[in-house]
């Protein structure tokens, strides 16, 4: 989602031909121009018309045929090297291997995995710990 120059990572709860359902833990305000990537060969452009408790409503600013979009998407998730839209960041995160903890900057996250620059090589097929930034929110991990 891209909105006022911000960009983040929004979960779609529903789709129809006219607009759509965002969850989304940050204000909006009604009226709002949202540019919005569901991969990155997908874009939508819509208006917010309702939020209420942390969701919003979305109105296009052309209808579209959201069966096809669905089934363009589902293609694109099933073709060889799939990988999730990433949201760059910079920030620093910590790794967990076999020989302890080591700094990191995170460089992209999405819902499915992360990007990472680490002083120390990091083999495809390693299991890891990643603790993300404030360390309250850690996931296992296997780097491809």
């Amino acid at each position: 989602m891209l909105r006022a120059g911000d960009t983040g990572l929004w979960r779609v709860r529903n789709i129809s031909n006219a607009g759509m359902m965002h969850a989304a833990d940050v204000p909006v305000a009604i009226v709002e121009r949202l540019e919005i990537s569901l991969s990155e060969n997908v874009g939508l452009a819509g208006d917010v018309v309702w939020a209420e408790k942390g969701r919003c409503g979305i109105a296009f600013a052309a209808e579209i045929d959201a069966a096809a979009i669905l089934r363009s998407l589902a293609a694109e998730q099933r073709a060889e090297g799939y990988r999730a839209l990433r949201l760059p960041v910079e920030a620093e995160a910590i790794i967990t291997l076999g020989d302890g903890a080591r700094a990191i900057d995170l460089v992209d996250i999405s819902h499915t995995g992360a990007g990472f620059r680490c002083d120390v090589p990091v083999e495809p097929g390693i299991e890891l710990g990643l603790l993300l930034p404030g360390g309250e929110l850690g996931r296992q991990a296997l780097v491809r």
